[in-house]
C-alpha cells in the first residue's frame, strides 16, 4: 500500500517538474529560444512542440487530468502576465499539448485565443472549430463563446435563438457569464419571449457570483424598475458596488446621479469626481461632461 503510493506521488511530482521545466523553457527570454520552442530549428521540425524542449510521456500526460489542469494553468499566467512575464505565444503552445492530451479546457481557451488573436494570428474559423469540440462535453466557456458566435454571426450565420440555447446550457452549471447572457437573452427577447422579471433573476444570480456587468445591471433594473419594483437608491447600491470593481459605466452613471441629484443630494464636486474616474478609463461622454464644466 505505501509502496503503491509513494509511485503515485513520485509520478505526479516527476509530471510537476516536467511541466515546470517546458514553461521555463517555452518562455525563454531570448528570440533564439522562442524561435527552437516554435519549431524554427531544423533538428526539431518533425517532433511534436513539446518534445522540442522535453521528453514527456503522452500516455502519462493524457491519464493525469491535474497535469493537464496544470499545463493549463501555467498558460493562463503566461496569457494574462500573472505573476510572470507574459508571453501569449508561449501560452497557446502549453493549450495546445494540453488540448492534444484531452483537456477539455485547453480547447476552449485555444477557440479563444484564435478568436481574439492572441499568440497566433486571428481565425475567427479556427476559433469556431475549438468551441465545437468541447462544447459537446459542456464546457460553460466554450458554451458563452459560441453563443456569442451565433449572437453576433461571426464567420458563421447569424442565429440569436441558437445562441439563448448555448447561454442557456451554460446557465445550467451556473457559470456567471451564461447565467448573465441567458439573462440578457430574456432582457432583449432573444430566442425566448421578453420577460425583464426572468431577466433581473438570471442577472441576480450572475452578480452573486460576482459577475460585475450583472451587478451593474442590477443597479439599472433597480433604478428604472425593470423587472423588479423600481428603488433608486437600492439601484445606485449596485452601482457603487459595481463601480467599486471599476465597471467604467457604474461610475459614469454614478456622476450623472450627483450632478441631478437623483437618489442622492445634488452634489457637483462629487459628481465631478465621478466624471474625472470615468474619463480616465476612456468614457466618452464624460470625458465631454468635463469639458464642458470648465
Amino acid at each position: 500500500m505505501s509502496v503503491g503510493l509513494d509511485i503515485i506521488m513520485s509520478t505526479s511530482l516527476l509530471l510537476i517538474i516536467l511541466i515546470f521545466g517546458l514553461v521555463s523553457s517555452v518562455q525563454g527570454s531570448s528570440d533564439e529560444t522562442l524561435e527552437s520552442a516554435a519549431g524554427v530549428s531544423d533538428e526539431f521540425d518533425d517532433k511534436p512542440l513539446v518534445e522540442h524542449h522535453i521528453d514527456m510521456d503522452r500516455k502519462l500526460l493524457e491519464d493525469d487530468a491535474s497535469a493537464q489542469n496544470l499545463l493549463v494553468s501555467e498558460g493562463l499566467k503566461l496569457l494574462h502576465g500573472t505573476g510572470v512575464k507574459p508571453d501569449k505565444a508561449a501560452a497557446v503552445m502549453l493549450f495546445e499539448q494540453a488540448a492534444q492530451a484531452g483537456s477539455v479546457h485547453a480547447l476552449s481557451e485555444l477557440g479563444h485565443c484564435y478568436y481574439s488573436g492572441l499568440g497566433v494570428e486571428k481565425n475567427v474559423s479556427a476559433a469556431d472549430k475549438y468551441f465545437s469540440q468541447s462544447a459537446p462535453l459542456g464546457d460553460p466557456v466554450t458554451l458563452n463563446n459560441l453563443g456569442n458566435n451565433h449572437y453576433y454571426g461571426n464567420a458563421i450565420t447569424q442565429n440569436k435563438s441558437a445562441a439563448t440555447e448555448y447561454f442557456r446550457r451554460a446557465a445550467l452549471q451556473e457559470d456567471p457569464h451564461g447565467l448573465f447572457n441567458f439573462g440578457n437573452s430574456y432582457q432583449n427577447g432573444d430566442g425566448v419571449e421578453k420577460n425583464e422579471s426572468a431577466a433581473f433573476e438570471y442577472h441576480r444570480r450572475a452578480a452573486d457570483l460576482g459577475h460585475v456587468q450583472a451587478i451593474f445591471s442590477l443597479g439599472g433594473s433597480y433604478y428604472y424598475g425593470s423587472g423588479v419594483e423600481k428603488n433608486v437608491s437600492t439601484g445606485l447600491e449596485y452601482y457603487r458596488r459595481a463601480a467599486d470593481l471599476g465597471h467604467v459605466e457604474a461610475i459614469f452613471s454614478l456622476g450623472v446621479s450627483y450632478e441631478y441629484g437623483r437618489g442622492v443630494e445634488k452634489n457637483e464636486s462629487a459628481a465631478l469626481e465621478y466624471y474625472r474616474r470615468a474619463a480616465d478609463l476612456g468614457h466618452v461622454e464624460a470625458i465631454f461632461r468635463l469639458g464642458v464644466s470648465y
